[in-house]
């Protein structure tokens, strides 16, 4: 039976590596078990790390999101910090919820963490060239490199975004990865403006503002495809690629259903 193995870090200079057990077996009863245990082993491992981050997750005390003076996260042992206007949001109806982390599937080149200079990095955060920007980058990103690290507000919309960028570069190899974006805001790593939600409309709208024919030809002529790529992946564009610390990404294990440290 085949072992390929996993490694993550564990504290400042502490490696572990775990046993990857889902390959084809004879015994794949015995193989389920060891899964299992694997998977119980590395649930309590994540447990363990996220103590001591618990405070830091956004929660509701109104649910009115969105409306200025009445959303405020609540931290345990600290002051609460109102939830900017346009935050990504997850959940429905009642049960909506602002983000704390967004997904994304990297290429295991670690490109997303090379900073390379883009015009967009000296345009001001509201100016209409900067949202021709964005939209450009929904529409063409996966033609060229952007500027943005796109992410999405679900693991289904990182998929989805991932065969894309298959479909149309042919990439195979990817690393799905979370990054905390609430406590990235929260320690001043990222400005609001930083965080661009482009998964629902009430983001799209918070965003462009002044609607299709606001910002020019081409966010004119491209904004119903740039909404469908937007919808379809979820997506979340952040400032900046390269400049987003590689602490706040979390590698996925087993299937992209847990995330394992850091990188």
């Amino acid at each position: 039976m085949c072992h390929p193995r996993v490694s993550f870090k564990e504290g400042a200079n502490v490696e572990r590596t775990i046993p990857y057990h889902f390959c084809s077996s004879e015994n794949f009863a015995h193989s389920l078990v060891k899964a299992f245990i694997s998977f119980i082993a590395c649930f309590a491992h994540m447990q363990h790390r996220s103590l001591a981050s618990e405070g830091s997750q956004p929660t509701f005390v109104s649910t009115a999101w969105g409306d200025a003076g009445q959303t405020r996260p609540a931290r345990k042992g600290g002051q609460p910090i109102a939830v900017p206007l346009g935050w990504p949001t997850v959940g429905s109806g009642k049960k909506t919820k602002p983000a704390t982390y967004v997904y994304r599937s990297m290429r295991v080149t670690m490109d997303d963490m090379v900073s390379k200079f883009h015009p967009a990095h000296e345009m001001e955060p509201d100016s209409d060239e900067m949202r021709t920007q964005v939209a450009i980058a929904i529409c063409e990103g996966s033609k060229f490199r952007s500027p943005f690290l796109h992410s999405s507000t679900s693991i289904f919309g990182a998929r989805r975004f991932r065969a894309m960028g298959q479909a149309l570069r042919g990439e195979q190899q990817q690393t799905m990865v979370r990054i905390n974006i609430w406590q990235l805001y929260e320690e001043g790593q990222l400005a609001a403006s930083d965080v661009i939600d482009m998964s629902c409309r009430k983001g799209q709208g918070h965003f462009f503002q002044k609607g299709p024919g606001g910002y020019g030809t081409y966010v004119e002529d491209r904004f119903a495809e740039m909404l469908q790529h937007a919808n379809k992946a979820e997506e979340v564009v952040l400032k900046w690629r390269g400049s987003i610390p590689t602490w706040a990404f979390e590698v996925a294990y087993v299937h992209d259903l847990l995330f394992m440290g850091s990188l």
